[in-house]
């Protein structure tokens, strides 16, 4: 999660802190403008999952890069910001948050990059739970009292009778058939890379 927060009072051993909006935008512009230096589009995403608890940002892999490679190289270029982070590989967004985000998780002892194969969204989202999928409470009830608890049940599903354009497409979603296109993020004013030369260190 990208942000800086406010303290604000402490609870029983349990801080609260509240969340401090601009200083979140100025350090999402500040990531995605590094990463420029690694991919040629960088998508500043936004809040997603259950509540929009989580910050994802998405970057086009460069072409002949191993994605799992290329994690390992943004991975890095966050540390160099102070930053942690969770890397997903896949061939569309919500595939890509799944494979970066911990709600699948089971040891903290997995890789920080995890790369879906190409073609493989469908197989790697079939397993996950229902409620990645922002679902209204009374819908996702419903359907798992009818036994349907993972994304491939739910992918499986017959298509909806009745048509509804405002709706997310869930069921395109869970296959990993939507969200290949990106955003291009640019920056608002060009950016100058410095490079100090110390001389004496040269000549030493």
């Amino acid at each position: 999660r990208v942000g800086s927060l406010a303290p604000a009072a402490r609870i029983d051993g349990v801080q609260v802190v509240s969340a401090n909006t601009q200083l979140e935008r100025e350090a999402v512009r500040s990531i995605a403008d590094a990463l420029l230096a690694l991919t040629p589009v960088v998508d500043v995403g936004g809040r997603v999952g259950v509540g929009g608890a989580h910050l994802a940002m998405y970057c086009e892999v460069p072409s002949k890069t191993r994605g799992s490679s290329f994690g390992e190289r943004v991975l890095h270029q966050l540390e160099l910001l102070g930053i942690t982070g969770r890397i997903g590989i896949a061939d569309d967004r919500f595939t890509a948050w799944v494979a970066a985000s911990d709600h699948h998780a089971v040891s903290t002892d997995e890789p920080n990059v995890l790369s879906v194969p190409r073609g493989g969204s469908a197989a790697f989202l079939s397993p996950r739970p229902l409620q990645l999928l922002s679902i209204s409470p009374e819908v996702q009830h419903m359907l798992e009292a009818l036994g349907v608890t993972t994304l491939g049940a739910f992918a499986a599903l017959p298509a909806p009778s009745v048509s509804r354009p405002f709706e997310a497409d869930f069921q395109a979603l869970a296959r990993g058939e939507v969200g290949q296109t990106l955003r291009p993020y640019a920056p608002e004013a060009p950016i100058r890379e410095d490079v100090n030369i110390n001389a004496s260190a040269a000549n030493g």
